[in-house]
């Protein structure tokens, strides 16, 4: 139910289908009847469904077939996800791709349609969201810019006090959702042990987005424009296409996920080198961005689903188009 009609899996690599599991330390194989789970306790997990999905940089037609494969919306983009569902999109909805300005509205207008059946919709800040917001038009499609009618026009739709403005800067940079933290880039333990708090930090990155970025105080800076900050950090970016360094500091991840109480975290911000999702330290870390935009690497889209199963469990899943991969 919680699939739709998926059909056959599509033909990968033995490389990328690893039979169809993946395990906790990223490699192929295992039982595709064990999964990630959550330790036993007093059931305190709220949430029956989450859905993660990471960068989808302005392509509008990837956006809606990464929740069409998670049954999240149907062809006619209302949300039959039901009260079971929680959404979460880690950030960066614009740049790159032609449509930044509708997925932006489409995530506005789910938002509210899930609300009405009972879901829920949490969007993140990533690093092109604040650019964005503070100015910056550079990384905007060149063919979005002249529909819209030039840069500056483009980027009133995105200023204060306008509606899609408005949304955006509200959005908190990090959320904790049953003991999994998800952020665009990543939480560093410095952030943590200095800011103590997610709600501190979203705090911090609240204040910030309503000033412009020369005037944000050293806290506001550490969170909205760090290079060690939530939205920018490659701490954790192993397998990027771009970067020479592909270590992930499984030791930072450790005392983050600590000193913040929760499991694991999912992040997106870095494009996987096979374009498929990494599973990193163990199972703790879980890297979403496939660069499935168009204008990235057309990659096909996927999602992560995090069910709750009885006995107060959670089975992690990669929902794609055609195929579902079990995390174990």
């Amino acid at each position: 139910a919680f699939y739709g009609e998926l059909g056959a899996p599509r033909v990968l690599t033995e490389e990328d289908n690893c039979n169809g599991v993946i395990s906790a330390t990223g490699e192929c194989g295992g039982n595709s009847s064990d999964v990630i789970r959550s330790a036993d306790r007093t059931c305190e997990l709220e949430h029956p469904r989450i859905i993660s999905v990471a960068d989808l940089h302005g392509d509008i037609e990837k956006t809606k077939k990464v929740l069409l494969a998670a049954s999240v919306i149907d062809e006619s983009e209302a949300w039959i996800a039901g009260e079971s569902t929680t959404l979460v999109q880690t950030g960066d909805m614009v740049d790159r791709g032609p449509n930044s300005l509708e997925v932006v509205q489409f995530f506005r207008d789910l938002s509210r349609r899930a609300s009405l059946a009972g879901g829920r919709v949490v969007n993140l800040l990533g690093n092109h969201e604040i650019m964005l917001l503070d100015g910056s038009t550079y990384f905007v499609n060149k063919d979005e810019l002249k529909r819209h009618g030039g840069r500056r026009n483009f980027w009133n739709h995105f200023a204060s006090g306008s509606d899609l403005g408005d949304f955006l800067r509200a959005l908190p940079v990090a959320a904790i959702l049953d003991r999994t933290l998800f952020a665009h880039a990543g939480v560093e333990p410095s952030l943590v042990s200095s800011a103590s708090t997610i709600d501190e930090i979203n705090s911090h990155a609240h204040t910030g987005m309503r000033k412009p970025r020369i005037q944000r105080n050293k806290a506001e800076s550490d969170v909205l424009n760090s290079n060690s900050g939530p939205v920018w950090t490659r701490a954790y970016n192993k397998n990027n296409f771009r970067f020479d360094d592909h270590t992930v500091s499984c030791r930072a991840l450790s005392e983050t996920l600590d000193v913040l109480n929760v499991d694991r975290m999912v992040i997106g911000h870095n494009v996987q080198r096979r374009l498929v999702p990494q599973v990193q330290c163990g199972g703790r870390l879980l890297l979403m961005d496939v660069g499935m935009s168009k204008e990235m690497y057309d990659a096909d889209p996927v999602a992560l689903e995090i069910r709750r199963t009885d006995g107060c469990q959670q089975e992690l899943r990669f929902i794609g188009e055609s195929s579902v991969r079990v995390v174990t």
